[in-house]
């Protein structure tokens, strides 16, 4: 072990007992109100460049004893993580396109303190892990249930790569196909269909009329308890279309064809049925994929029926009506019981255990609309958490082991439920939360730090320090000049000694 401070380098006891022979208690002041720890942030350079990122560091660096690296996008991607920089603890999280295995890689190499358990946050990519998770930590859900299908992997992807086409669509907008649609194409999902178009000789149809909003021809029949389920939706040349009824025999090749009323699945005018579950609209449907924010919400015949399908916020839009009723049929999906909320979401966020901050917005589900302020912030409210609710918070940080992390919570029927957990976040704009969650930070990692001590090695330095202080008290009653030294000392020494602890740059 060695305690590194400036000049100064302390390898053993022998060089720790000739430094408190020989020295006036300088030394050891320096030591313990230097720098003891080296953090390193390991993230894309959007996230780990943010103004709420930038606000956080800053003042962990107004501490005289923190340092803070940020990792180099560039060296994050291209480089081996051996090439990586040295820290004593280190802040990474996973976004879009950060190599989180490569983070894993580094962590078992170099063994730094990590502030956000990485291999969690795979976990915090499936809504299904998440959702168990909760389950184990005896947290709130909405009564849900998980519908998967062997053909969700191709049908996430799809839906990532075309979400954002599907967002800015109107909701008088169809395209003809479930292909990806670019931004001047109509919207592009597997529920929308051509108006116009009529069903061809081997379609089917209940009451001579096709189950889609298109026209149907008089010479078709209903057929029955077959659907044809296809993996994209028809062009002008292929008139058949989900859910029109069609007969085993029509299948063209791209389709298959399945029972209405699946084992895993049943649907209804005003419900479905999944694994034996019954769910009453409103219900709502969210992808497995924690990064597909494509979740759609079903409403009654009684209340107009259709559906309002939220997604990522787009300058003021959140969410759109869309007159289909009928659920997704390609994809894994959780279903699960809606919860009314009089209109507004809490977004809560921890920093560690005992600390969270909450925030309420507008329900995207309202209009979708997003209230922005003058500055383009979409406006938040502040909201004062029960101690149930900051119990809720200590234990969503616990169970995902993630110490800075931001989760969305309902409260509804005078009950408060999590319903999505998006791990590393921080509040947007507010400098109580970001003094809060540097001094908590800067606690954690500094009381990490001292860990690393050596029992005899940190009772010495305890003792010097004490020692030190009590004479320089003393003596500082005579001297202006040491008093404001001795003072502005006290103020960090009374939290213990803080010198770096390193196994040496070589060994790490």
């Amino acid at each position: 072990m060695t305690v590194l401070e400036g000049n100064l380098e302390v390898k053993n006891d022998t060089q720790l007992d000739e430094l408190i022979t020989k020295d006036d208690g300088t030394a050891i002041r320096q030591m313990s109100c230097g720098i003891s720890a080296v953090v390193g942030v390991c993230a894309m350079e959007k996230k780990a460049e943010s103004k709420p990122m930038r606000e956080i560091l800053q003042r962990l660096k107004r501490r005289a004893s923190i340092d803070v690296i940020i990792f180099p996008e560039k060296t994050i991607l291209e480089e081996p993580v051996e090439k990586w920089p040295l820290c004593d603890v280190l802040i990474s999280f996973h976004s879009s396109g950060f190599p989180l295995h490569k983070a894993i890689q580094y962590v078992a190499l170099r063994k730094p303190f990590v502030i956000n358990d990485l291999e969690m946050q795979f976990d915090l990519q499936d809504r299904r892990s998440v959702y168990r998770i909760l389950q184990k930590a005896g947290i709130s859900l909405a009564r849900f249930a998980v519908l998967e299908r062997s053909n969700s992997s191709l049908t996430e992807k799809t839906s990532l790569n075309t979400s954002r086409a599907i967002e800015s669509c109107s909701p008088s907008t169809r395209c003809s196909t479930s292909a990806s649609c670019n931004m001047k194409n109509s919207c592009n999902t597997l529920h929308d269909y051509t108006p116009s178009v009529t069903c061809s000789v081997s379609s089917s149809c209940i009451s001579n009329k096709c189950t889609t909003q298109s026209k149907c021809t008089g010479s078709n029949k209903c057929t029955s308890s077959n659907r044809c389920t296809i993996k994209q939706d028809c062009s002008m040349g292929n008139t058949c279309t989900t859910p029109n009824i069609i007969s085993p025999n029509n299948c063209s090749a791209p389709q298959s064809c399945t029972s209405l009323m699946s084992r895993d699945l049943k649907e209804y005018e005003d419900s479905i049925e999944v694994h034996g579950k019954v769910f009453k609209k409103p219900f709502v449907e969210k992808p497995v994929s924690a990064e597909d924010h494509n979740i759609y919400i079903y409403y009654p015949s009684s209340q107009g029926g259709g559906s309002q399908r939220l997604f990522r916020k787009i300058g003021t839009c959140s969410s759109r009506y869309f007159p289909e009723s009928r659920v997704r049929k390609i994809g894994s999906y959780i279903y699960e019981e809606y919860l009314p909320t009089g209109g507004l979401d809490i977004k809560v966020y921890t920093v560690g255990p005992d600390y969270a901050h909450a925030e309420a917005r507008k329900s995207p589900v309202v209009d979708g609309h997003v209230e922005r302020d003058a500055e383009g912030r979409e406006v938040r409210y502040p909201v004062t958490l029960t101690a149930h609710e900051r119990d809720l918070a200590r234990r969503v940080c616990i169970a995902f082991k993630q110490t800075v992390c931001g989760f969305d919570m309902l409260r509804s029927n005078g009950r408060s439920y999590v319903i999505d957990v998006n791990g590393f976040s921080f509040v947007k704009k507010s400098n109580v939360y970001y003094d809060n969650c540097a001094n908590v930070l800067a606690d954690l990692i500094l009381q990490e730090v001292r860990k690393k001590v050596p029992p005899m090695l940190s009772t010495k330095l305890e003792t010097l320090l004490l020692r030190s202080l009590s004479e320089t008290l003393d003596s500082s009653v005579n001297s202006d000049k040491n008093n404001n030294r001795s003072s502005e000392c006290l103020k960090r020494e009374t939290r213990g000694p803080k010198a770096i602890i390193a196994d040496g740059a070589d060994s790490r």
